[in-house]
């Protein structure tokens, strides 16, 4: 049973995940908003240099944990929200050889964001004035709960990387929640372009769902009978 401290923090967290909120993913202090990171040109978000640099680095570092991808065109996307059992729905598909595929999240991104943001010191520039500390001072937040500062550029990060193991027909595992239509109309046709076999795994929540951006069965084939 959660106790009345994490009960408190989740409520703290909660209030600043409202629309219009400190911790939402379209805040100011959201990385795409920022302008030491990038520039809007026709409304979309372009990485500065340095910025491209550092993702440049993340999508290096991220391939690189991976070496022994099979390359049969298969493809499995994890439906469900987060929280919504699809590690174990994944274990389950994947069995002892987790190491053919390429797993495509935007939590991965997210967190190697927020890494990179510890280890260069930028993560109270993140917050808003009233949220940050003394420097010298401990963080009000852990790094995972600002998830949502990062979260769209974490989408684009995934963007790049699907395009990246598809062009080379790596078997890939695509999370997500699958609930932005137009985004999955486009992966499905991008994957049948590539002459992919799909099969989607849906896992269903618990309960309570976190906010939206927040760090966090079966399998039937494409496209459904």
């Amino acid at each position: 049973m959660p106790t009345p401290k994490f009960e408190d923090r989740r409520a703290f967290l909660a209030s600043l995940s409202t629309p219009g909120g400190l911790l939402t993913i379209d805040a100011p202090h959201a990385t795409v908003n920022d302008r030491r990171y990038f520039r809007r040109i026709k409304g979309e978000p372009i990485p500065t240099r340095p910025r491209l640099r550092l993702h440049e680095r993340i999508l290096a570092d991220w391939r690189g944990s991976r070496t022994q991808v099979r390359r049969d065109r298969v493809s499995i996307l994890m439906a469900g929200p987060p929280g919504a059992g699809k590690s174990t729905v994944q274990a389950h598909l994947v069995g002892k050889h987790p190491q053919g595929w390429r797993h495509l999240d935007a939590d991965e991104f997210k967190l190697r964001l927020l890494a990179a943001s510890v280890a260069d010191g930028s993560l109270q520039q993140l917050l808003p004035e009233e949220l940050r500390v003394a420097p010298g001072q401990p963080s009000r937040f852990y790094p995972n709960e600002l998830c949502a500062l990062v979260h769209i550029e974490s989408n684009l990060l995934l963007e790049t990387a699907v395009a990246q193991s598809l062009s080379v027909g790596e078997n890939v595992i695509i999370d997500g929640t699958m609930a932005w239509k137009p985004w999955v109309t486009e992966l499905v046709t991008r994957l049948e372009r590539e002459h992919y076999t799909i099969h989607i795994a849906d896992s269903k929540p618990p309960g309570r769902l976190p906010p939206p951006g927040s760090c966090t069965g079966g399998s039937r084939a494409w496209p459904p009978p």
